[in-house]
């Protein structure tokens, strides 16, 4: 029992790091970042609310929280 357990918890992360990695190419956050700016990219819900929870932060007065699709912290030196 123990055993499966840890096996879904293990494919659980495998999930996330595929969905929210900022550092695999091949993930669906860095397949918005690749896209920022050229075409519209359909990702997991999960995924939508945690940029649109970014935005809503990053956007906040005196907030020092600050998000960005990767080529355009790239294109000021981020």
């Amino acid at each position: 029992m123990l055993k499966n357990i840890l096996d879904d918890a293990v494919e659980m992360l495998k999930m996330y790091e595929h969905r929210f990695s900022a550092n695999d190419d091949s993930s669906e956050l860095m397949e918005v970042n690749h896209n920022a700016g050229i075409k519209a990219v359909k990702v997991h819900p999960d995924l939508f609310d945690l940029i649109k929870i970014g935005k809503v932060h990053s956007c906040a007065k005196n907030s020092f929280f600050k998000y960005c699709y990767w080529p355009n912290c790239a294109k000021h030196g981020e």
